[in-house]
């Protein structure tokens, strides 16, 4: 075991941190007490399963990645998933069912740079939802997340035939959550345009929601980027992708009924439907998409539990 995580007991850690949501639920003692407790019992559930060494001194840089990470895992933990513990090369989280590996690899999405990042708004006044930014830096992490996989295949890490998933949190990225009928993880996915009314001629109601057709986004650069990479066999080592538009910090209670679960149709290996029975679960059927939103996930007290024979 590594001495590091031998010596380091607890989640947070005196001194200087760079993350400021790190600093702000460690000491606002008046204000964030509950999350800070919260962490603490996490961590010390989660800690059996870490596979990074430096894992506490990431969290102090970069808080939500850190905590989405963990988040996953526990509750993955409290669904009863039989849980292993990974190698520090290679995804975040592994499970075993039905004596197959299945392979989570975790991240948090960031504004970006440049002319297409995700902007920061500083003032009172109302903007318009980023879409574009926020598809642009979503489809970014899944290629890059994507790349890292067909790596850890060439290296007998992980197998092809085992499933993938990707779960990404948008919680650093502003407005990541005004996207309530379609995420934008699935936009970033399927050929899912902005959202729109069908109005009746003459009497001007409103009939219907629908989405438009968008299977691509051009940046300022003029460099198109697709967005329907559950269409093409490409992608096919992708099981699905695991989202939440929340910051960790916000989210951290919820047993993921914020989390949205899409399957990707055209995968080499496919996950079950109903495999994660908490928050949105997503799936094309007959050439539409179509989806089941689970009842909130509550942990049997341990009067309820029942005992093993």
């Amino acid at each position: 075991m590594n001495p590091t995580q031998v010596e380091w007991k607890y989640f947070f850690s005196d001194g200087a941190a760079p993350d400021p949501a790190y600093v702000n639920i460690r000491d606002l003692e008046w204000f964030n007490s509950s999350i800070r407790e919260e962490v603490e019992r996490m961590w010390q559930e989660y800690s059996e399963f870490c596979p990074d060494n430096d894992f506490l001194s990431q969290a102090r840089v970069d808080f939500n990645s850190m905590g989405w990470q963990m988040q996953l895992t526990v509750l993955l933990k409290k669904m009863g998933f039989n849980l292993q513990k990974c190698e520090t090369e290679g995804p975040d989280i592994c499970f075993l069912r039905s004596g197959i590996r299945h392979w989570v690899e975790a991240v948090s999405a960031n504004k970006g740079d440049g002319d297409d990042a995700v902007p920061i708004y500083h003032d009172k006044f109302a903007h318009p939802v980023p879409e574009d930014q926020i598809i642009l830096r979503l489809r970014s992490v899944i290629e890059d997340k994507f790349k890292k996989y067909q790596g850890w295949i060439k290296k007998n890490i992980i197998d092809s035939s085992e499933p993938f998933i990707i779960a990404i949190n948008a919680g650093k990225l502003i407005l990541a959550d005004l996207s309530p009928e379609v995420s934008f993880a699935e936009k970033a996915v399927f050929p899912i345009g902005k959202m729109g009314w069908s109005v009746e001629v003459g009497t001007g109601k409103a009939s219907e929601v629908i989405h438009t057709f968008r299977d691509r986004i051009i940046k300022r650069s003029d460099a198109e980027v697709k967005t329907d990479l559950f269409m093409t066999a490409h992608y096919g080592g992708i099981s699905g992708i695991m989202f939440s538009p929340h910051h960790f910090s916000n989210s951290y209670n919820r047993n993921g009924a914020d989390f949205t679960f899409i399957h990707n149709p055209n995968s080499n290996v496919q996950v079950p439907r109903e495999l994660f029975q908490f928050g949105r679960e997503r799936w094309v059927e007959c050439g539409e998409l179509r989806g089941k939103d689970w009842p909130p996930f509550v942990q049997p007290k341990i009067s309820e539990q029942k005992e093993e024979s």
